[in-house]
């Protein structure tokens, strides 16, 4: 702080209040101050056992110093001084330089550009795959073809032209689930994205059922990706993420669905690795510009205690870092879904049409559907 004396007809009493230089100063302390010991030199006369009265009032970190000795009563008006006054005037510079750049709230935004930048130098956002998909027609299926009833199997009843025993029931009609063929994901523990486009949507919707395969660890990666695009607002584009995906071999299953009346709508698949989403740090900026609000009216309600607006500025700083930290693991690859992840058995990895058969998705295998 940067003291100097002042006048007393320069101030103002209101009530507990001390008003200077038009500013109202609150009353924080008044105590009694005892000189101990002296060390080093001093201005003024001073003894050991010398015991002065005082009362402090405060506005924004501007102190109002009122002493009592005796009859004598001294007023003295002080002001902070800023650790980089401080720094430039004792270390040079350089250090002052160095410590205003590296103030705690000047860091968010120099790390928030860093960030962006590393957004668009450090991903690869490697195209693994990419295809028009085929729907398939839609067939009866019949999952009970070596179930025996009476002296033949439900497939030899069928094929004989008789009546069918009620034994032989045809499972339901599957899904128009399409499979793609296998890729190879090439870079290891890195976010990765599914776009599914349908280029010539219009005022209809489309919804699907996403499945990311590992097919040689036996992990499905599951999600929803939904498209509208009505009076041409919307979008044709849906996107899945998926974060920190080893390096393997992968087949993506599409189980679409669409509107009522609607005919079959064209679909496209595109699965990139090593992505980042450029909207998260749009995201982010509405997230610091609401931290920043609700700090600066928490602290304008406790305008009146320094401690807590210290207290308030520490949970700022922890907040917009806290951002910065989750937008770096974003950048690198990390990507908090609440997508379900499981693990088949290799068993059933290995049985009869494996992850492409009927059973696997709708008899239990895989957990229903």
């Amino acid at each position: 702080m940067l003291s100097r004396p002042i006048s007393l007809g320069d101030v103002r009493k209101s009530g507990s209040w001390r008003i200077y230089d038009d500013k109202r100063f609150f009353h924080v302390q008044r105590n009694t101050a005892t000189v101990e010991y002296v060390i080093g030199e001093v201005y003024w006369k001073i003894e050991v056992g010398e015991t002065v009265e005082f009362d402090e009032w405060e506005y924004d970190r501007e102190l109002l110093t009122e002493e009592r000795y005796g009859d004598e009563v001294t007023l003295s008006y002080a002001v902070p001084i800023s650790a980089n006054e401080i720094i430039k005037a004792f270390a040079g510079k350089r250090a002052a330089f160095a410590s205003r750049w590296l103030h705690p709230f000047r860091l968010v935004p120099l790390s928030w550009l860093v960030l962006l930048l590393a957004s668009f130098v450090v991903p690869a956002y490697e195209t693994v795959f990419e295809s028009r998909l085929e729907i398939p027609a839609s067939q009866q299926v019949y999952d009970d073809d070596d179930v025996v009833v009476g002296d033949k199997t439900c497939a030899s009843w069928r094929a004989s032209g008789q009546t069918v025993p009620s034994g032989c029931q045809p499972g339901e009609p599957p899904d128009r689930a399409i499979f793609t063929p296998t890729f190879e994901v090439t870079r290891d523990k890195k976010s990765l994205s599914i776009d599914l486009v349908a280029p010539t949507l219009f005022n209809s919707w489309v919804g699907a059922d996403v499945a990311l395969i590992d097919d040689e660890r036996g992990y499905v990666y599951e999600g929803v990706i939904d498209i509208e695009y009505y009076a041409h607002e919307g979008s044709r584009e849906g996107r899945i993420r998926f974060g920190r995906i080893p390096k393997g071999r992968y087949l993506v299953r599409i189980d679409p669905a669409w509107e009522q009346g609607q005919p079959e709508p064209e679909l496209r698949l595109v699965v990139r690795s090593d992505t980042a989403e450029p909207g998260v740090f749009l995201e982010s900026l509405f997230v610091f510009i609401w931290i920043f609000l609700i700090g600066v009216f928490l602290a304008a309600v406790f305008l009146i205690s320094e401690t807590i607006q210290r207290v308030i500025y520490w949970l700022m700083c922890i907040a917009f870092y806290c951002v910065i930290a989750l937008l770096g693991a974003h950048v690198f690859g990390f990507d908090w879904s609440s997508a379900p992840v499981n693990q088949v058995p290799e068993s059933v990895r290995r049985s009869p049409g494996g992850y492409r058969s009927w059973a696997f998705w709708h008899a239990g295998s895989h957990g229903g559907k």
